[in-house]
């Protein structure tokens, strides 16, 4: 039961932390509730792997500005896709396993 109550505070901070990021921007530290509470969840070892995607986005989301030192345009969008695509991989990757294990397919 303890569990199931995890899972619905996880879903629950799914709202707020889109707000935030549509006003704002994906900064690493909006993803902290997540991380805790999925280390609290490590049984459901998708929750740990998408969350192990949404920390590696967060850290290198810092590193463009870091090697420039401004937030020009050229920055932003070079954020952006560092933050992005760890996710997209991460998720279709958790999808593509799902599928293969749904479909029975032989393991290559």
């Amino acid at each position: 039961e303890g569990e199931s109550w995890l899972k619905l505070t996880f879903l629950f901070l799914i709202p707020p932390l889109i707000i935030q990021i549509y006003y704002r921007e994906p900064y690493p530290w909006y993803f902290i509730p997540f991380i805790g509470l999925g280390a609290l969840l490590i049984q459901s070892k998708k929750i740990a792997i998408l969350l192990s995607g949404f920390s590696l986005g967060a850290m290198l989301r810092y590193a463009p500005y870091l090697y420039q030192g401004d937030y020009g345009r050229q920055v932003v969008n070079m954020q952006n896709l560092l933050f992005i695509v760890p996710i997209v991989l991460i998720t279709l990757l958790l999808v593509l396993f799902e599928l293969k294990k749904r479909l029975k397919l032989p393991m290559v």
